[in-house]
């Protein structure tokens, strides 16, 4: 059994930093995985310091300690603000280590532990291990963060509780922060002084709704305005696509309906077939005009982006052209007079026949 739980950890802990966790908490452990440089959260610097991030985990709900049975932590930094200085990692017995390159630009610290055994007496607190950080950034400050951290209970099927302090990097007053508008052409970056509020930029999207920015590639973190600003970050526009509707007018017709449709912008979607009939009339297509001065679709048309409103409505007026018919003339047995041209008339519209030109 110890085995199977052993190989499920594993699985975890090495897929971890290319997954998120997705485990049940367990209580009856509350965790800290906690970042500090020179024993705090805070640190001023300048460019070419080189700084030290040990990073300690500590139980919360007991001074005991307890066993180990694997743990896995991601500490992220920005290679705009800090490099690596190679070879200075300093890790606790059986801890592993490598470095990340993330998909949003930053890097990351992956430490590990397994224990394949049953697991390891851990003290309450204990210092898993340390890195060092040369400052490269000139401007603005920067958070050195703990993420896809977890402690793994003895099955590897859950994990438990556990939360995490941050360490930031103080270089300059002012903070930076850059927008990525996801389709909203560029933004200026904002220097916000530390600890401020930022205000929110003003920014349109033709067809879209700001549903609001978020501080993570995935759009899953979101910024709130109203908090202090305290590192550089960058922050990620996220939009909704509008909807609208369009509805349809027989432009005179004597019968049919048809129903109003909803479309969401930047999808095709195909137009309903034309359901209106009009006497003597044939159905020529849909125009956004009622005289056919506007924009022109044919019979169930894939169409989008018909407007960009959200909730608008765009009205599709049906248009006719006058159905016609031809009189063909026979001499039913003349002998003289030569023959008659066809003839052709529009429906429902009284009409004088030409005089006959046979002869018998």
């Amino acid at each position: 059994m110890k085995k199977i739980f052993s190989l499920l950890l594993t699985l975890a802990l090495v897929f971890g930093p290319l997954l998120p966790a997705a485990y049940a908490v367990d209580d009856s452990r509350d965790y800290r995985f906690a970042l500090a440089v020179d024993g705090s959260d805070r640190k001023e610097a300048e460019p070419g310091d080189v700084i030290t991030v040990v990073f300690t985990l500590r139980r919360q709900d007991s001074d005991e300690s307890c066993p180990m049975y694997a743990m896995q932590n991601e500490i992220c930094y920005d290679p705009a603000f800090f490099e690596l200085v190679e070879g200075s990692e300093l890790l606790g017995d059986g801890v592993e280590f490598r470095e990340l390159s993330l998909r949003d630009g930053q890097k990351a610290i992956y430490m590990n532990y397994l224990s394949l055994n049953g697991g390891k007496d851990w003290k309450s607190s204990t210092t898993v291990g340390s890195v060092q950080l040369r400052v490269v950034g000139e401007n603005g400050s920067s958070r050195i963060r703990s993420t896809n951290y977890l402690v793994s209970t003895a099955d590897g099927r859950d994990q438990f509780k556990a939360d995490a302090q941050d360490v930031t990097v103080i270089v300059t007053g002012d903070c930076v922060v850059s927008f990525v508008t996801n389709g909203a052409g560029e933004l200026a970056d904002a220097v916000v002084p530390y600890g401020e509020k930022l205000q929110a930029p003003e920014l349109k999207r033709p067809g879209y709704t700001l549903e609001g920015w978020y501080q993570d590639l995935d759009l899953t973190k979101a910024w709130n305005f109203d908090d202090p600003v305290e590192s550089n970050m960058t922050l990620y526009a996220k939009w909704t696509p509008n909807t609208y509707y369009v509805q349809f007018d027989g432009n005179g017709s004597n019968s049919g309906r048809m129903d109003t449709l909803q479309f969401t912008y930047d999808q095709l979607q195909s137009l309903t077939n034309n359901q209106f009939t009009l006497t003597s009339y044939e159905f020529s297509g849909w125009n956004t005009q009622v005289n056919g001065g506007g924009t022109s679709y044919t019979d169930g048309q894939s169409v989008s982006n018909l407007t960009d409103i959200n909730g608008g409505t765009v009205t599709l007026y049906a248009q006719w052209k006058q159905s016609t018919y031809t009189v063909k003339f026979n001499g039913n047995g003349s002998d003289g007079g030569g023959s008659m041209t066809d003839q052709t008339f529009p429906c429902g519209v009284d009409q004088t026949l030409p005089q006959n030109t046979f002869t018998r």
